[in-house]
């Protein structure tokens, strides 16, 4: 007879192991994604690379873990790595506008605008009423000479979102080089407005107001908004204009 319960037994202490180890994966799991949703770049870069490894993601939860890491990768200058996971985050789940739009950022950022000008179709085709990639593509157009179609999608970007005050001082730059100082001015004072601390609109506005007829200064560089920001303190910068897109 007490051979006859074993089976049972065995039975029951696999499905209470499986319930264990299910519950520690799914604890273990939600840590990697907050680590993953971390500022801290090297936080994030730990936590979203063990998640990716140790994980079952869905498509689009694994493009969001690469996106994220790649973000990270950026801020800690790691510009190859980045690249290379906003491209692979692009081809696992072609519906992420984020990833597409942070790769056109970061080729923005690496002065490759014509690649830039190719990531950011890509986002548009995703979603036509992304701003973001309108300020960034207005930005790859500028770097490719055509001042026109860039003025058009920085206006058409403020047109999505009024309130983005570094696609407003991309705009009064590109005003600026294209000789409508009035135009530019009217933008950097928005721009200042919004957000005092713009370097762009405010040595513009002083530029301007002191009566300067030249195209500006080469070291005049106009922002790409998106996630990727500067990192300070070993922290991301979170603010301007870009939205976040975290694991959940």
């Amino acid at each position: 007879m007490e051979h006859e319960s074993d089976p049972p037994m065995r039975a029951l202490l696999v499905i209470v192991l499986a319930a264990a180890l299910a519950s520690f994966a799914k604890v273990h799991a939600g840590d990697l994604v907050e680590d993953c949703n971390s500022d801290d770049p090297r936080v994030a870069v730990a936590g979203c690379s063990r998640l990716i490894a140790e994980v079952d993601l869905p498509a689009d939860k694994l493009s969001t873990a690469l996106n994220n890491r790649g973000i990270a990768y950026a801020a800690g200058g790691v510009v190859e790595l980045a690249i290379a996971d906003f491209v692979v985050a692009s081809r696992v789940d072609a519906g992420n506008v984020m990833a597409f739009n942070n790769l056109c950022h970061i080729w923005l950022d690496v002065e490759q605008p014509r690649r830039a000008l190719a990531a950011c179709n890509r986002a548009i085709d995703v979603n036509p009423n992304f701003y973001e990639a309108f300020s960034n593509r207005s930005l790859a157009l500028q770097g490719l000479g055509d001042l026109e179609s860039a003025l058009a999608d920085a206006s058409h970007a403020l047109d999505l979102n009024p309130s983005c005050p570094i696609t407003r001082a991309n705009r009064g730059f590109l005003y600026e080089r294209s000789g409508r100082p009035s135009e530019a001015i009217a933008d950097y004072e928005a721009a200042l407005r919004a957000m005092p601390d713009l370097a762009l609109a405010r040595e513009g506005l002083a530029r301007l107001r002191q009566g300067a007829s030249l195209a500006p200064p080469a070291t005049a560089r106009p922002r790409p908004v998106g996630q990727i920001e500067v990192a300070r303190n070993g922290h991301l910068l979170h603010r301007g204009c870009a939205p976040s897109a975290g694991l959940h």
